[in-house]
């Protein structure tokens, strides 16, 4: 691959709509011609990913903001995190919908099963150094509020890099 970017490639990637041309990992779609649809499975974990991006990076900019202004109360946080969650939800919710009204919902099969268990196994790790940080933040004594946020921060990044590895593994194959 050339060291420019190639719009071929990342708009192939960026595409869950309907059909599109399957250049870039030829691959995928030598079955019906060259092209492909994406799966329910995919298009769910692109709204899974975005509404985990959009809900809980809001958390966390609103959290740092109180926290950074003196804020170490967990009732606070935890009623923003309420309503956080609440949005996801909503949002998930819609979207599934949109992408279930509009094409056909299949069950998943043994290659969606694959990659998410790889997604989950390369991924975990992530959730692992945050406990760990989160252990060793207890023992020194850090604000329990830090270490929660931290805690929770691990969480987050962990299903974001299983969500982006299910996505590429979808368009690169198991």
């Amino acid at each position: 691959m050339s060291s420019k970017l190639d719009m071929v490639a990342l708009s192939s990637i960026l595409d869950i709509g309907g059909e599109m041309r399957c250049r870039f990992f030829p691959r995928l779609g030598e079955e019906d011609g060259g092209t492909m649809s994406a799966s329910f499975q995919e298009k769910s974990t692109w709204i899974k990913l975005a509404a985990m991006v959009a809900c809980m990076g809001l958390y966390f900019v609103i959290a740092v903001q109180m926290l950074t202004n003196g804020v170490r109360d967990f009732g606070a946080f935890g009623l923003i995190f309420m309503q956080m969650t609440v949005l996801m939800v909503v949002v998930l919710a819609a979207g599934h919908g949109v992408v279930a009204a509009l094409g056909r919902q299949e069950a998943p099969d043994e290659r969606d099963r694959l990659i998410s268990c790889k997604a989950n196994h390369r991924s975990s790790w992530v959730l692992a150094v945050g406990v760990c940080c989160g252990l060793a933040g207890l023992a020194l004594s850090v604000d329990a509020v830090w270490v929660a946020h931290g805690l929770l921060l691990s969480l987050v990044l962990a299903e974001v890099l299983h969500d982006i590895l299910r996505l590429v593994s979808f368009r690169r194959g198991v």
